[in-house]
């Protein structure tokens, strides 16, 4: 298994693009499906939340959601909290995230999945799955295309890179949408 912390610890650093909200693929399909967001229930998780743009949009108006995040990154946890000025996000360690069992209404994950090896595509999919509430709202963005950004091995941090329909054969999405410009994956689950 790599080293994703270390990894991204490196990469939050390092990489300007992790240290603005204007590059946040996650802010951008958020306010596109603010109808949604707003219609779920009240306990939010970002999974994957980086600097945490998308907790602080989330707890604001218009969605008001009790909104936590989690990320491998030390780094990126401590600059997210240091931000909101308060313990919002929570380091993922050893592939689990750090709640209870059915914890939240709502379930993003914004611009990470493409960042893992297979195996532990599927581990998240099952973490997911097990923090969600039943009837869970669960959104995804998936990068379809290779990175320009490189790791500490000079390997590009999309380390999963696949078309649409396979990543729902693995996550069985109620529906998607493909950014063909973008190259990117917007998809939706209730579970």
């Amino acid at each position: 298994m790599p080293d994703y912390a270390a990894i991204y610890d490196d990469v939050y650093q390092r990489v300007p693009g992790y240290q603005t909200p204007l590059s946040s693929p996650g802010l951008r399909v958020a306010y596109k499906a603010a109808d949604l967001i707003r219609a779920s229930g009240p306990d939010h998780l970002d999974v994957g939340c980086g600097l945490g743009f998308v907790v602080e949009a989330l707890r604001n108006i218009p969605f008001r959601k009790n909104s936590r995040g989690a990320d491998v990154s030390r780094v990126a946890c401590q600059g997210a909290n240091t931000r909101l000025g308060e313990e919002r996000a929570f380091e993922i360690q050893a592939g689990r995230l750090p709640f209870e069992d059915q914890s939240f209404d709502l379930v993003t994950c914004f611009d990470v999945l493409e960042h893992l090896d297979l195996p532990d595509v599927e581990r998240l999919r099952m973490e997911i799955n097990r923090v969600a509430k039943p009837g869970a709202l669960q959104i995804f963005n998936i990068s379809l295309r290779d990175s320009g950004t490189r790791d500490l091995n000079n390997e590009s941090v999309h380390r999963t890179v696949r078309p649409a329909y396979w990543w729902d054969e693995i996550f069985n999405f109620d529906r998607y949408e493909v950014d063909k410009a973008d190259r990117e994956m917007t998809a939706f689950v209730r579970r």
